[in-house]
């Protein structure tokens, strides 16, 4: 019998990558205190999961809201990597709720008047990284490289230097790979965006992990 990863169009390191993005926000306070558990991805490669969709094996550990505290003893089930990536993708649209602010921490840290300067400037150097040369352009007419401007509006929608409010449409062409493209456009209502996608994963938290623990 093969290896699963011999017949699969994902790279496992890549799966690996993602399997850590993951439960760095499932271990989030903001996580487990809405959902009352706290979930541990890892990829099993036992025998009996060979030629399986079901390589990624989960640890359901229940979370006591009151007193902070993780159980030491986890349900442990696996699921397909189909709803890995399902379960990943949802994770990622919201991940700026789940996650610590650390670039939003990194500019309040600014001075008003570095702020200012950084605003001013018409160097061609991206002013978040000061590194890469600016390729993308807000509507407020600042300019970012398309690196850090994509990771900052992932978690914040307001340009960084001037807090413009930014309308963002997340799309996902890649689809079980979980890559994402971000498109600044003024037709889609974020907040509306963010309920589906929290209504979606709160569906999907139940169907996987909950009814069958």
């Amino acid at each position: 019998m093969g290896n699963f990863w011999d017949n699969s169009e994902l790279k496992r390191e890549d799966v690996e990558k993602n399997v850590l993005d993951i439960n760095q926000i499932t271990k989030s306070l903001i996580y487990m205190d809405k959902y009352k558990i706290h979930l541990k991805f890892e990829l099993d490669d036992a025998p009996i999961q060979k030629m399986s969709k079901k390589v990624i094996k989960v640890h359901i550990y229940h979370y006591d809201v009151i007193n902070k505290t993780i159980a030491t003893k986890s349900n442990t089930l696996h699921i397909t990597i189909e709803d890995f990536y399902k379960y990943y993708n949802l994770l990622m649209n919201l991940r700026r709720v789940f996650l610590n602010e650390q670039m939003e921490k990194n500019i309040n840290n600014l001075s008003t008047s570095q702020i200012k300067k950084l605003g001013e400037d018409e160097s061609s150097i991206c002013p978040i990284c000061c590194e890469n040369n600016v390729d993308m352009s807000l509507p407020c007419a600042h300019f970012f490289c398309e690196k850090c401007i994509k990771a900052w509006i992932g978690k914040n929608e307001s340009c960084p230097l001037c807090r413009y409010k930014l309308t963002v449409n997340r799309k996902d062409p890649t689809g079980i790979k979980g890559g994402q493209s971000w498109n600044i456009i003024d037709d889609v209502d974020p907040e509306q965006v963010d309920k589906e996608n929290e209504e979606s994963l709160q569906i999907l938290t139940k169907k996987l992990f909950v009814e069958k623990n």
